[in-house]
């Protein structure tokens, strides 16, 4: 039982810049369950020095597209990717940068 323990801790080692962005997809996470609206989790999560933009330039602009592909990833990990991380078998294709 140890053995396997020491084997699945081994597996899990992310480095720093992977455990920070892991936590930022667990934070967008948790506040979209309490049922933040998108814009406010994006600056209040991702961009809480930005001012917040008005309704058209959030529309267009990068800011947007960034907090929609690291929601789509935060589920992804969500929804299975963390049963690859545990087993040490998530790489940095998985892990989204």
């Amino acid at each position: 039982m140890h053995k396997r323990r020491r084997e699945l801790a081994a597996g899990i080692a992310p480095t720093a810049y992977q455990r920070r962005r892991l936590i930022l997809l667990l934070r967008l996470l948790d506040a979209e369950h309490e049922g933040a609206s998108r814009r406010k989790l994006a600056f209040s999560i991702l961009y809480p020095h930005h001012i917040a933009m008005r309704s058209a330039e959030w529309k267009a602009s990068n800011e947007r597209r960034r907090f929609y592909r690291m929601l789509e990833d935060a589920h992804m990990i969500c929804d299975d990717g963390y049963r690859q991380l545990l087993k040490g078998s998530m790489n940095d294709k998985h892990i989204p940068h």
